[in-house]
């Protein structure tokens, strides 16, 4: 653990670094004053700060606020160290954003090393809890997204169903409430994955082996309404297995495709769907003949409610491709978009060949 040391008196600095140094095993580095600290603070990049309350340059609560504000992303504890403490000090210092409060007097190696321990564990909570408020709302916004196109093809096929009287034959009817069942089927599975993977923290999914072929396959019933829709042309070469979660996979590929047909301003979509191994990693590819992605769009275009083009004609919340990248780097892979020279974009994305199950035993 690495531990900055911001005080004037050598004999203090000494006394730290013993305390820390003989008996705890931190990494300790030491400064005398905010501007010096300053330029450690991002070198060194400390789990926490010890700041004197009196210094030459600043008081211990101007050097927090210096500090925080100089910090970019790793997290940092900050502990008030002062000569003299009182109740009405140690308010102030938590008020102020330090995150422990101990007093040179009596101050012993197990007292210092318990304090830094139970001040970057305070942050370490602090940043667990606000990665699973993040991630909650990211898959609230997954399931208004993706939800959408399984209860569009239960509403479009009801419909049919409902109005298509005796022009219907039986068999055909048949068909379309296969179709609806299947979507429902697809959205109590959807709803029942987003709310286990939200209890469940931080854990990863289990992965499995995935035929890709039968998931697009899957992909393309869930979409059957919007394909016949929009005459889209889909070509799918061979996808192969991939180990993986079986229903972020099946959004992956939902919502490439859907963002494929989405965005065909040409006439009917054409999109192909292809795959090739490179070392222990599979790279699909999905290629559309739409507008393509404008090279300074290419970062962009994967942040939340992010819609490229008139947002007017743009159906959706532009969340799609977010997701995508998400599922992708949870299982360590990439995503990337690149703009063909014929026009329209081909997204390209990596997943694992294979997994050490010794990771996902229960």
């Amino acid at each position: 653990m690495k531990v900055l040391v911001i005080e004037d008196s050598p004999e203090d600095r000494a006394l730290y670094r013993r305390y820390l140094t003989n008996d705890g095993g931190f990494d300790v580095v030491d400064t005398e004053t905010l501007r010096d600290a300053k330029l450690q603070f991002r070198t060194f990049t400390p789990d926490c700060v010890l700041v004197d309350f009196n210094l030459p340059d600043a008081d211990g609560f101007g050097v927090i606020e210096a500090l925080r504000s100089d910090q970019m992303s790793f997290p940092c504890a900050f502990i008030i160290v002062t000569g003299e403490g009182s109740e009405h000090l140690a308010v102030t210092s938590f008020r102020s954003g330090a995150d422990d409060y101990v007093a040179k007097n009596g101050l012993t190696p197990t007292l210092l090393q318990s304090s830094i321990q139970k001040a970057v564990g305070r942050v370490q909570a602090r940043q667990e809890r606000q990665r699973y408020l993040q991630a909650l709302e990211y898959f609230a916004s997954i399931a208004a997204h993706d939800l959408k196109a399984p209860l569009q093809t239960v509403k479009g096929y009801t419909e049919l169903t409902k109005f298509g009287g005796n022009e219907i034959s039986e068999t055909t009817r048949g068909d379309y409430l296969d179709l609806v069942l299947e979507s429902c089927s697809r959205m109590e599975s959807l709803i029942d994955g987003l709310l286990a993977y939200a209890h469940s923290g931080e854990d990863a999914p289990r992965l499995v082996l995935v035929d890709v072929g039968k998931t697009v396959e899957d992909v393309m019933k869930v979409l059957a309404g919007k394909i016949q829709d929009t005459g889209a042309r889909i070509q799918v070469g061979d996808l192969g297995t991939v180990m993986g979660d079986a229903l972020g996979i099946h959004q992956v590929f939902q919502n490439l495709i859907d963002n494929a047909m989405q965005y065909a301003d040409r006439g009917a979509p054409q999109i192909n769907l292809s795959a090739t191994q490179f070392g222990d990693w599979a790279i699909y590819s999905v290629s559309d003949n739409g507008p393509g992605v404008p090279d300074h769009e290419r970062e962009r275009v994967f942040m939340p409610l992010v819609r490229l083009g008139d947002r007017e004609k743009r159906q959706g919340h532009g969340l799609g491709l977010a997701i995508c990248q998400q599922i992708i780097e949870r299982h360590g892979g990439r995503i990337w978009v690149n703009k063909e020279a014929d026009g329209g974009a081909t997204f390209c994305f990596s997943l694992p060949l294979k997994a050490d199950y010794s990771e996902f035993d229960d």
